[in-house]
């Protein structure tokens, strides 16, 4: 097991605006490591500060037990609660959660993590080699040190348990770190909600140390497959080799993903592929302060997704402090489940070259502070590239229950669409919620070639049951929180002109809602209280929950679904 330290967390809300009633207390956790051995206890120590007086703590643990030792004195203004936990008798990363409530109804959280093991988890290093990493299983009493590309070779399988610790070395362009699932090669990635697997740069002691402003201190995961791409630029009696996927070497045979024998029959044409290829398990992954730099507007997203079919498994993917993407899917039909994208510096979600899965339960958060590129937007949705945009397949990726919040916290002037649908994709987005963005959920339409627009006329792109709110900074009125985006011609080009915009319009007034959601504070950061939250709930296509709320937490769950695994649920 992976020696790791408690996390420091404080959590407050903001000054009441002169109302009288004290700000809300906050929680510090401990700052040096607690490690401790199987079934031995220790004790752990969080201080207060609660100008509303101190009213009570509640007292949870992932794994093992936690009691309340002492706690400050009724309405005290500081104090401490020390926590008596015993650990569980196997290695576990079990995370020690507090609640404080004040006088007042306000209340704080904090969290530990402290590492149970039998030992001192001893470093392994695992160096580039041709052979790739073989059929092998890291295992949780090892830390794993990347010392570059780490390539799993096809028919290979890289099994990881959960509670595993692997980090990256640091670097960029050549000297840069990943770890990359070839095309039939698998990885069997088997973290647990609350012993999740972690990936993080070497410089990260897991001691709360490293701010949400640190990326690029290694690369991220890859993983590649045979499913389908609208990006084969081929000609006739060709085998498609494939494409190289962004971040790696283009003289890398193997990081090409999709392939297949063109079929000329009638243009746009196909290719053979794998629908549902299988390219492992990824559960409760914890991906952080990534994103190396390889060139010039060239960077390793958080988790990129080549080609990868709908037989492999993903469930519970955090990205946290990614330099660009947090999810990106380069063609591709795999479904996605349980997503945590925050602090990345260019998109939340990013689908291209006729991506086709679907994605469903997540939160896309980003801060003024930790943007790096022009234009970061909570989703990026293409179709195609370029002359492939009308090349089948299109994209129809399907996305419901997807909460996306832009905390503008340096107020400045950079673009910040919620969700951009363009270059001919069919993409969808049901029972979501948008939050705080400067700019707005847009349409392409394009005078030139086939568009969004298009696939929207064709009823193809579904934008129904969400929940828009300050976005364009609009609070009133809906219709400013949409728009056809004219990426060339104007609205004259429209077959109707002014009434196709009208009605695009309407049809977004009518199947969504304008309403602040009613987040929370702490732990609640993206749990939503407004009673539309559980009103007219969008009917989702195949393939899709039929939820009964809207947005990525359920606001009747005691705790989000991210609690235990996540690094940000300690960092609210």
């Amino acid at each position: 097991m992976a020696s790791l330290s408690a996390l420091i967390f404080f959590s407050s809300c903001e000054d009441d605006g002169g109302s009288g009633t004290p700000d809300a207390p906050s929680v510090a956790s401990p700052s040096s490591v607690i490690d401790i051995t199987t079934e031995g206890t220790t004790q752990v120590t969080f201080t207060i500060i609660s100008a509303g007086g101190y009213a009570s703590s509640t007292i949870t643990a992932s794994a093992g037990t936690a009691t309340i030792n002492s706690e400050p004195a009724d309405g005290a203004a500081s104090g401490t609660v020390v926590v008596d936990f015993t650990a569980p008798a196997s290695d576990v990363v079990a995370l020690v959660s507090i609640k404080v409530t004040d006088k007042n109804g306000k209340t704080a959280n904090g969290q530990a993590t402290v590492n149970v093991s039998a030992e001192v988890a001893p470093t392994v290093d695992v160096f580039p080699s041709l052979d790739g990493t073989g059929t092998v299983t890291w295992t949780s009493d090892n830390v794993y040190i990347l010392r570059g590309f780490i390539f799993v070779n096809d028919g290979q399988t890289l099994t990881i348990e959960a509670g595993t610790v692997i980090k990256g070395q640091p670097g960029q362009g050549a000297g840069a770190s990943a770890l990359i699932v070839a095309r039939g090669g698998k990885i069997e990635a088997n973290g647990e909600s609350d012993n999740p697997i972690i990936f993080t740069g070497l410089a990260d002691n897991l001691d709360g140390s490293i701010p949400e402003t640190e990326n690029a201190l290694w690369g991220g995961i890859i993983v590649l497959g045979n499913s389908v791409t609208n990006n084969l630029t081929l000609s006739e009696g060709d085998v498609a080799e494939g494409k190289s996927i962004e971040g790696i070497p283009t003289d890398e045979k193997r990081g090409k993903y999709g392939k297949g024998t063109v079929k000329f029959n009638d243009v746009p044409f196909t290719y053979d592929e794998d629908e549902d290829d299988d390219s492992g398990i990824i559960h409760y992954v914890s991906i952080r302060h990534g994103g190396s730099v390889i060139g010039a507007d060239n960077e390793i997203n958080g988790l990129s997704l080549g080609a990868v079919g709908k037989g492999t498994d993903i469930e519970g993917v955090e990205v946290f402090a990614n330099l660009d993407d947090g999810i990106e899917c380069f063609g591709g039909t795999v479904d996605i489940r349980k997503v945590v994208l925050a602090y990345v510096g260019d998109d939340g979600l990013d689908f291209d070259e006729g991506f086709s899965g679907t994605v469903q339960y997540g939160i896309v958060y980003h801060t003024g502070k930790t943007v790096k590129s022009e234009d970061p937007r909570g989703g990026e949705w293409d179709g195609g590239v370029d002359d492939n945009e009308e090349v089948m397949p299109y994209a129809t990726v399907k996305v419901a229950n997807v909460t996306f919040v832009y905390d503008n916290d340096k107020n400045d002037a950079i673009q910040k669409e919620a969700l951009l649908i363009r270059d001919n994709s069919a993409a969808s987005v049901y029972n979501s919620i948008f939050s705080g963005h400067l700019d707005q959920i847009s349409v392409e339409f394009r005078n030139d070639k086939a568009n969004s627009y298009d696939r929207y006329v064709e009823g193809l792109v579904n934008i129904k049951g969400n929940i828009v709110y300050n976005v364009n900074g609009e609070t009133s009125d809906i219709k400013n929180s949409f728009r056809i985006k004219y990426e060339k011609g104007d609205v004259s080009d429209l077959p109707g002109g002014q009434t196709d915009e009208d009605d695009f319009l309407q049809d977004m007034a009518d199947n969504n809602t304008l309403v602040d959601p009613g987040f929370g504070t702490g732990a609640d950061t993206f749990k939503p209280s407004a009673a539309e939250v559980k009103t007219d709930i969008a009917t989702v296509p195949t393939g899709l929950d039929q939820s009964t709320y809207k947005g990525g937490i359920d606001p009747d769950a005691a705790d989000p679904f991210f609690k235990g695994w996540t690094k940000l649920y300690g960092w609210l």
